[in-house]
């Protein structure tokens, strides 16, 4: 988040100011410090708790992986080309290949 926050300084180009993130992460964190200080052992207590530790990581990632989108299109571009151009290889990868069962033949001399 440091380096997100020095990348960011101006206020028209920070996620957390342009989008919706900045609220709804405060929100979930308020939400997940409250769930935490009531008695962890009320079943309501503890959805709270875990679905706003999960919301504050969601709303994080959205921020991060908007600087990585492009990035990763391109990623599953190349994925995607390299699964069709070895679709018939990949298969292979995975079949149990048996080994063949060497016995010892008996010579010439034996027979």
């Amino acid at each position: 988040l440091g380096s997100i926050q020095i990348k960011y300084t101006e206020a028209e180009t920070n996620p957390f100011l342009s989008t919706l993130a900045m609220p709804l992460f405060v929100a979930s964190i308020t939400c997940h410090g409250l769930a935490c200080v009531t008695d962890i052992n009320l079943q309501g207590s503890l959805i709270i708790f875990h679905l706003s530790g999960i919301v504050g990581c969601e709303v994080l990632m959205w921020v991060i992986l908007i600087d990585i989108l492009w990035y990763s299109m391109v990623n599953m571009l190349a994925s995607l080309v390299a699964f069709i151009c070895f679709f018939n290889d990949i298969p292979n990868i995975f079949v149990d290949h048996e080994m063949p069962i060497i016995e010892m033949q008996p010579s010439e001399e034996e027979v």
